[in-house]
Order: structure tokens, then C-alpha cells, then sequence
């Protein structure tokens, strides 16, 4: 996969980034850059976005509690399946960006 990148400035949440779940094996790393001053969270859906709309979908916080509420830049991975992943800047006025690049074999 090419490396994703979004970019949040403020208070919001970025567009999802969707994943090949059928890659073997599925492997996500995620480097969030933080700048200023802001609070974020790395968060993940198992639902298929590609039938309801992300604000419809089940998230979930990273289980790395290092990707919850961080104030500084942090990096972790996904190494279970998941569909799709997003950045919420909780609070502050900073910029986050987050660089998903997923490895792995393409599925059947």
C-alpha cells in the first residue's frame, strides 16, 4: 500500500482510511507528527464503510494507549483486521498528521 496521510488542524475528525483486510498478514503502522498544542485519538471500525457512513460506524480507541488523548507525536501498528481507521483531535488548536502504510500479500 502507499503510505496514507491525513491531516487534521483543530478540533475534528479525518476522513477514514479504509484497509485491505484480506492481506496476509494484515499489518497497519500508523506515525501520528503532532505540532502545537492539541489532544488526539487513533480510532478503528470493524464496520463495512462502504455501506453506512462513517458517523454510523462502531469506533473504537487504539488499544495502544499511547494513540489516546496524546498531546505528543506517537507511532503504533494494527496488526489484527480491522476496516477502516480515522484521527479525532479531541481539543487544542495544533495539527496532527497521520501516516497509515499497511504490508502484507494481496488477498484473493
Amino acid at each position: 500500500m502507499i503510505p496514507r496521510v491525513v491531516t487534521q488542524t483543530g478540533t475534528g475528525t479525518t476522513v477514514p482510511v479504509i484497509f485491505d483486510n484480506f492481506r496476509t498478514p494484515f499489518s497497519v503502522s500508523i506515525g501520528c507528527v503532532a505540532t502545537g498544542t492539541v489532544s488526539y485519538t487513533i480510532q478503528h471500525t470493524f464496520d463495512n464503510l462502504m455501506n453506512i457512513l462513517p458517523s454510523a460506524a462502531n469506533w473504537f480507541n487504539n488499544d495502544n494507549a499511547n494513540l489516546v488523548n496524546a498531546t505528543t507525536s506517537q507511532d503504533g501498528n494494527y496488526n489484527a483486521p480491522i476496516f477502516a481507521s480515522r484521527l479525532v483531535i479531541n481539543s487544542g488548536t495544533g495539527t496532527v498528521i497521520t501516516t497509515y502504510t499497511q504490508a502484507g500479500l494481496m488477498g484473493d
